[in-house]
């Protein structure tokens, strides 16, 4: 996907609606004051300002891939530095305490070879992820209803569609320790089927939580560990 054209009309607001959201799933599991903090793909900076109020490094640093997002992030705060940049190029030139990439990995198409970059300077690395592999959404596909799939990836840029089990391969592969996870439940749905699925997710998450993504998807935050 054209990260400078394409994404930028399909999703204008490049998804700031979303920031509390994902601030409240990654403040929930990530629990450390660390004093250096990089967030990777942080868009118009949204979640970035949230997460350095709320942790208040010495050093706060908002990487994207889109100039017009850095431009536009760049005039919310002079605490944080912005740079134009990928996952793949960007180097801070010191190791840092911990980078956050918030809904970026599944847009990645050589995630294993991105993570091993960044775990180069990072003493941690938090991610949050869609679980989109879900039963729900493959029956749909598999039953010429729908294809969830390729709609994330058309509209969002998804190039991987993962499960918990697909993640833990990957940070496997990558030598990352998974230090803690915690799952977080599907927001609200505009489609009819898909708002019944969340609700059904729902109604399983207080017994199980992992059953509930398993069947009908939702999003893991992890905090994994470097050898840094």
């Amino acid at each position: 996907m054209d990260y400078q054209g394409e994404y930028i009309r399909l999703n204008p607001g490049y998804h700031k609606e979303d920031s509390f959201r994902k601030f409240v799933d990654l403040t929930s599991v990530y629990r450390d004051k660390p004093e250096k903090m990089l967030d990777l793909g942080c868009g118009v900076g949204a979640l970035t300002l949230r997460l350095y109020d709320f942790y208040r490094p010495s050093k706060m640093t908002g990487v994207d891939i889109s100039k017009v997002a850095i431009e536009t992030a760049s005039k919310s705060s002079e605490n944080i530095q912005w740079f134009v940049g990928d996952a793949m190029t960007y180097e801070p030139g010191e190791i840092v305490d911990v980078t956050i990439m918030a809904d970026l990995v599944e847009h990645i198409a050589d995630d294993l070879m991105v993570l091993q970059e960044i775990k180069k300077y990072s003493k941690k690395i938090v991610i949050r992820v869609p679980l989109e592999n879900s039963w729900s959404n493959r029956t749909i596909k598999a039953l010429g209803l729908g294809d969830e799939f390729k709609r994330s990836e058309v509209r969002f840029g998804h190039v991987h569609h993962y499960s918990f089990p697909e993640l833990k391969n990957l940070f496997g592969k990558a030598e990352l320790k998974v230090e803690k996870y915690d799952f977080f439940p599907l927001v609200k749905r505009t489609l009819l089927r898909f708002e019944i699925l969340r609700w059904v997710g729902l109604l399983i998450w207080p017994f199980s939580k992992i059953l509930a993504v398993k069947s009908v998807g939702g999003f893991c935050v992890f905090v994994l560990s470097t050898s840094k």
